[in-house]
């Protein structure tokens, strides 16, 4: 009976893996074709993995290599039991002399759910410190911003070298410590350190949190040596009498309290004039206004809402540039106790042209400008800071005292700002960009023009005057207000007063 030898397909298996072992089967095939080999081999039996390792540690490889090659020499001879059981051992043999590779190295994020290989987890990692190192920059920048904060206050420019060694100078003059230092962004860093075991967020939350906490501590330090300096104190000074100088703006208030031009001399030169100018119907002061002018409560501390002032009363009549043609002093004369109410008004008929606005407000609050309503409410501010900050007489206030100091600027601003609303409905309240005293003029000229053009009593009057060549050029309106030439009364229905 023939004897089976083994099947191709197993026959190409196992010279694959004896090419793999590196033998050539150009060196065994043919030289036993026809003899069958004579005891054990690798064909007969199992050999242990154990076995092949020991003797690859004794002799190397060589050694398990010959025995392979002479087994080989007997391929045509096999059947399939002894060529599957060759092959299994030249499996074996092929995992202990050539192993397969170690799979590559890779972290598992127990957050994410998932593996990143060493490449990934490196680009990850890398995207990570870059956005830590941006909210660590981020959080820096909110102490280099009180820096800046000063130098500006110091009027040095940081830009140059020689003025950021005097900015450094000056906080070492006051006790400040150096931002970048260990009290500084070393705090940052220092954070940075102790949250490395974290996760991405909580990091993030701990340097955005340090980094309120070092701004809040600086702004406070930075504050507190820039009121207690010598340039704080001076620039605190300036801002105080700036805010004042705009409670009280144009000419009229220039002067000052004392002097010779002080507004003290306008308030006693111009009061006269005005009532007098009132009862000569060249101006029309409401009844309120009028009264106040005459009994002087604006020298009784009534307020400016209550009271009139007849410095912005003569003002807003007679325009700011009006006061550079009052004489001084001695220009009205007078003996021992002084010019007479009569003098000033003849003194000043003489100089003093038309009135450039005849209808005046409904309130002597309305006699403010826009900057002076505005400034008000900054003085308000200003004692609501001095408040927050527990400053002068607000230090050893308690909860409650506070609370009421608080409610009781808030209720003063609420009336200013219903006054200011009232006198000034055009004003931009959401920015403090109002006009200047002179637009403020032209402006109030022009709208009392405009409201009393609505006034006119028929449709076809209306119509016919704004088609007029007087209004389309404007050059009507002084007159009219002033009460010179210009419309007839006839015609209108006044609001306030017949012009």
């Amino acid at each position: 009976m023939a004897r089976k030898q083994i099947s191709e397909a197993l026959f190409k298996k196992i010279v694959e893996g004896l090419k793999k072992l590196g033998i050539s089967l150009s060196e065994v095939l043919g030289t036993r074709t026809g003899v069958k080999k004579i005891g054990t081999s690798l064909t007969t039996g199992s050999i242990s993995r154990s076995g092949i390792e020991t003797e690859v540690q004794r002799g190397g490889v060589e050694k398990i290599l010959r025995l392979f090659k002479e087994d080989a020499r007997y391929l045509h001879e096999m059947n399939e039991l002894e060529g599957a059981q060759f092959l299994t051992n030249i499996n074996k043999a092929n995992k202990i002399i050539h192993p397969d590779p170690l799979p590559e190295a890779g972290i598992f994020s127990l957050k994410e759910g998932k593996k990143f290989t060493a490449d990934e987890f490196a680009a990850k990692k890398a995207a990570d410190q870059g956005k830590i190192d941006s909210a660590t920059l981020k959080a820096a920048m909110e102490t280099s911003k009180i820096d800046q904060d000063l130098a500006k206050k110091l009027n040095l420019d940081l830009s140059k070298a020689s003025d950021f060694d005097k900015l450094q100078a000056w906080k070492k003059q006051h006790d400040l410590p150096d931002w970048g230092g260990e009290q500084g962004l070393g705090s940052l860093f220092k954070t940075r350190k102790q949250t490395e075991i974290l996760d991405l967020g909580s990091q993030l939350d701990a340097i955005e949190t340090e980094g309120k906490s070092l701004a809040e501590s600086a702004q406070k330090l930075a504050d507190m040596a820039w009121k207690m300096s010598s340039e704080g104190v001076a620039a605190e000074e300036a801002a105080r009498k700036a805010l004042l100088k705009r409670t009280m703006e144009g000419k009229g208030f220039e002067g000052g309290v004392f002097g010779a031009r002080s507004d003290g001399f306008y308030r006693a030169i111009v009061r006269p004039f005005l009532l007098e100018q009132h009862a000569k119907g060249k101006i029309k002061l409401a009844d309120n206004t009028l009264e106040s002018l005459k009994n002087s409560d604006d020298l009784k501390g009534g307020g400016d809402f209550m009271s009139a002032d007849p410095v912005r009363v003569f003002r807003q009549h007679y325009g700011d540039d009006a006061f550079d043609k009052i004489p001084n002093l001695e220009g009205f004369g007078g003996g021992r106790y002084g010019p007479t109410d009569q003098t000033k008004i003849e003194v000043l008929e003489g100089v003093i042209g038309k009135p450039i606005l005849k209808q005046g407000p409904d309130n002597p609050g309305g006699y403010l400008t826009k900057g002076e309503y505005q400034a008000k409410l900054d003085q308000e501010d200003e004692v609501l800071s001095y408040i927050t900050n527990r400053e002068g007489r607000f230090e050893e206030m308690s909860a409650e005292e506070i609370a009421a100091e608080v409610a009781g600027i808030k209720a003063r601003k609420d009336s200013i700002m219903m006054a200011f609303r009232t006198d000034h409905p055009t004003a931009n309240f959401q920015k403090k960009d109002f006009r200047t005293l002179k637009d403020w003029q032209a402006a109030e000229v022009e709208a009392q023009a405009a409201e009393q053009t609505l006034k006119l009593s028929t449709r076809a009057e209306k119509d016919a005057y704004l088609q007029s060549k007087e209004f389309k050029e404007g050059k009507d309106v002084e007159d009219w207000l002033t009460g010179g030439k210009g419309l007839p009364d006839e015609g209108f229905t006044t609001g306030k007063a017949t012009l």
